[in-house]
């Protein structure tokens, strides 16, 4: 991205919201995982209105580690103006 945001004014403010989206993703899907599913809260609903068992997100299997995990080897990968996304989040985020 250009140091001055005026040459790509749109694609500067799609990127600070695309950045946003993943942050509200990540944040999202990281309760899920961490504390289950409250409907008070999330608001969740599967497209179908089929039952989940939502506890199998968090119940230890047999290593004693949840089946889904987001605190380490979290990989974000994008391609084309995702990928850019990326990059963006990885240079803007990580100081």
């Amino acid at each position: 991205m250009p140091s001055n945001a005026t040459a790509f004014p749109f694609r500067y403010d799609q990127l600070i919201f695309r950045r946003h989206e993943i942050y509200l993703a990540y944040t999202a899907f990281s309760l899920l995982v961490k504390h289950g599913h409250n409907p008070e809260i999330s608001h969740l609903q599967t497209t179908d209105g089929c039952n989940v068992d939502w506890e199998s997100w968090s119940r230890p299997n047999f290593d004693d580690l949840a089946p889904v995990q987001c605190d380490a080897n979290v990989a974000l990968v994008g391609h084309s103006f995702g990928g850019a996304t990326v990059v963006s989040c990885v240079i803007y985020c990580s100081c």
